[in-house]
């Protein structure tokens, strides 16, 4: 006879070992459901095909079981229940069984609540009950049941697992029984406990610690903990039942809910990592950790949503596509870092920014790559220093490890936990709490609250002199908020608060207070915008103003960023602020070989001529006969030429040449009525300085920088202040 698609299903299946199931293969199923359900009962109970040493490596049953759970095949719940009940419960084919009769959903219960009734088998009964607590959260019989098999399991029996369904199901009834269970003297293990208050816990109840001496669990008991820490994240019903409570208009922004669902996992899944790394010793922690790493990378969002609304099939299609898999790099990162830290596998004389360099080069398959990511995060945990736009400046994967680690850090900083210090003593819902608590942002002030609605309210690129000292008079309290406005990219958009213009403005009030812990984010705004956006040219000034501080942040750009274009704009600065650093001129230099005229190379020969180091004169006058450059390029290589004190020859008067590269919106250079070229500085606020005195100028009808009019009785004591006036053909 020839082979239907379903046997040659079951062979592909066979054949194709741990690889993922397909789309298609669950579709082939759909399509000829009669003759593949008892297909797949028959391949999921092989008891040969279950053993590793068998074709397939015992993943087959395993994807028969899947399909059959995605496939909600109620004929298949009587040999489900088998394989969780026939099976070791830290088999990967068991744990499949309970997810397969959860997706099955209520016509499962009938049969499980019957097993639960009449079987022997504590210990499966007690693995079940995570099924009854999903798929009978409305019938009564389930809260009996659980209460009949907690009466009648010992803890070495999994009696752990019935504390939470037997909360979430009964309510204020399990209390009596789970505070009970506390005072059990048979109660030896530390995660039957943590199970057993944690219940009574989102029950409200306050829980004293453990007793001291409870023993550890084992490794097996590892394995399950990671497994149900993150087995429901990927499944839709579980998304379904988190998010259909919330408010109708938001099903019609799936993304925006794919994206709130992961926010809210993340936090929790975080929260509970980073309690279990400090709170658990070593010997327990490490296990976990690589247990959980393993189900991490494991994750997939491949799901059928074949059966939910259409609300949800668009959100889980949006959390496959992207927050789902952002989430699981994110969640990686942390475990890589938190695995090598907690094993003491790294060397705490390396630096990490140095170990990131070298991971960048890397391919994503290398091996080599997770274990140098590894490392450097492991010094990131341990409290060193490392530059912040790393995410920004590298690919896949190590873009997402590093924000998910970045961020983790960042919790961990708010509770005072960085460096990381395991401590077994410290109570996990004690610092489960402080975490939380550290969630909530700090309000500011009214003082700092009342500046801050100034600034949105402004609706323009000006504050007043009177506006900007109510500012430098709170100037302690209002720089970290205005740092975080700056960082908040909705404060960039036109229809977003401020309409674009409070950023701007926090960006230069940044700069005149003088703001030396702005200047990692002033680099990161000036990388993150364009030459012709407002912002650019803000940022630029205001790291002018500050100077010599953000020194160190402005060369970790040079040093570890990849954007050329970034670097000419930082060019300016480093040639401002760094004429005393040995490593300014190589900066430059490295910058003006990798960059084209089209990338605003002439800001590199701004920055020669204000460094003055005389080892770029060479390079300057090769530009002079650089055909590919404009007539502003050349005006700039002549003038820092001219402020080397090095010979160049007159520039040629070409009327008709045309800027290959926009001029900046801020013009550099000025000429005088001799037509000598004058540079021109600026303050944070944007206003040209004059090249004399330092002080501000302003543009007069005809265009030319003159100081703005002063009242009378200052007017007869300013004498020898010249008058520069900007060209407005070829030199700019």
């Amino acid at each position: 006879p020839v082979p239907s698609p379903v046997d040659d299903l079951i062979e592909e299946l066979i054949e194709q070992g741990e690889e993922r199931l397909t789309s298609e293969q669950l579709e082939l199923c759909r399509a000829h459901r009669e003759e593949a359900i008892p297909a797949l009962i028959d391949l999921a109970t092989d008891e040969y095909l279950q053993m590793e040493g068998a074709p397939g490596g015992g993943y087959a049953p395993i994807h028969a079981v899947e399909l059959l759970g995605k496939l909600k095949a109620v004929e298949a719940v009587p040999a489900l229940i088998d394989i969780v009940a026939d099976v070791d419960p830290e088999a990967t084919i068991s744990n499949a069984a309970i997810r397969a009769l959860m997706r099955i959903g209520p016509p499962a219960l009938e049969p499980v609540l019957a097993f639960m009734r009449y079987s022997w088998d504590v210990e499966t009964k007690t693995a079940l009950a995570e099924v009854i607590e999903a798929i009978g959260q409305e019938d009564e019989r389930v809260y009996e049941t659980l209460v009949s098999v907690w009466e009648e399991a010992a803890w070495e029996e999994g009696k752990c697992l019935l504390a939470y369904p037997l909360a979430r199901i009964g309510g204020e009834r399990a209390i009596p029984l789970l505070e009970e269970a506390l005072e059990d003297p048979y109660l030896y293990d530390v995660l039957d406990y943590n199970e057993v208050a944690a219940a009574l816990e989102e029950l409200g109840v306050e829980v004293p610690p453990e007793p001291f001496g409870l023993e550890l669990f084992d490794a097996s008991d590892v394995e399950t903990l990671a497994q149900s820490i993150l087995s429901d994240i990927s499944d839709p019903g579980y998304l379904m039942t988190l998010v259909e409570t919330a408010p109708e208009e938001w099903r019609s922004h799936p993304d925006d809910l794919a994206h709130a669902y992961t926010d809210i996992e993340w936090i929790g899944v975080t929260n509970l990592i980073a309690v279990q790394a400090i709170t658990l010793p070593p010997e327990v922690s490490v296990p976990l950790i690589v247990a959980l790493l393993r189900e991490a990378e494991g994750l997939s969002f491949e799901a059928s949503t074949r059966d939910y609304p259409r609300w949800l099939r668009k959100t889980y299609a949006h959390l496959a596509e992207c927050a789902g898999p952002d989430f699981q790099l994110h969640l990686v990162g942390i475990l890589l870092s938190l695995k090598h830290y907690l094993s003491n596998d790294y060397d705490i004389a390396d630096d990490p920014d140095r170990l990131l360099v070298a991971a960048r080069e890397l391919s994503p398959e290398d091996e080599q790559l997770r274990r140098l990511f590894g490392r450097a995060g492991a010094l990131i945990l341990h409290g060193r220093t490392f530059w912040p736009r790393w995410p920004a400046e590298t690919d896949h994967p190590l873009s997402g490890w590093l924000k998910g680690l970045m961020e983790f850090r960042r919790s961990l900083e708010r509770v005072g936990q960085i460096p990381l210090r395991p401590s077994p003593e410290m109570e996990p819902a004690e610092l489960s709490a402080m975490l939380m608590d550290a969630l909530a942002e700090e309000e500011p002030p009214p003082c700092v609250t009342e500046l801050l609605d100034l600034l949105i309210a402004q609706g323009q690129d000006f504050l007043s002199p009177s506006q900007r000292r109510r500012f430098a008079r709170q100037r302690a309290l209002v720089i970290p908020y205005l740092i975080r406005i700056v960082q908040d990219k909705r404060y960039w958009l036109e229809d977003g608060p401020g309409e674009g213009w409070a950023a701007v403005l926090a960006v230069r009030l940044l700069g005149e207070l003088k703001a030396t812990q702005a200047a990692d984010t002033l680099v990161s705004t000036v990388a993150d915008s364009r030459p012709e956006d407002v912002i650019h040219d803000a940022a630029l000034f205001s790291l002018m103003t500050i100077g010599r501080p953000v020194l160190p942040a402005v060369q970790a750009y040079f040093r570890y960023g990849r954007d050329i274009e970034t670097k000419t704009s930082l060019a300016e600065v480093l040639g401002r602020i760094g004429q005393r650093s040995p490593d300014s001129f190589t900066f430059l230099r490295q910058v003006w070989e990798a960059a084209d005229w089209s990338q605003n190379r002439r800001m590199v020969a701004l920055a020669f001529g204000d460094l003055r180091d005389r080892r770029a004169i060479p390079l300057l006058q090769a530009a002079l006969k650089d055909r590919a450059a404009d007539a502003l390029d050349l005006s700039y290589a002549h003038w820092a030429l001219g402020r080397l004190g090095a010979p160049a020859p007159p520039l040629p008067v070409e009327e008709s040449s045309r800027l290959r590269t926009p001029a900046p919106y801020n013009p550099r250079l000025i000429y005088d009525e001799f037509g000598e070229p004058l540079r021109l500085k600026y303050n944070a606020w944007g206003e040209p300085l004059c090249p004399d005195c330092g002080q501000p100028l302003v543009q007069d009808e005809s265009g030319e920088w003159v100081h703005p009019p002063e009242p009378p009785a200052r007017r007869a004591t300013a004498t020898g202040r010249r008058r520069h006036k900007r060209k407005r053909k070829r030199r700019r």
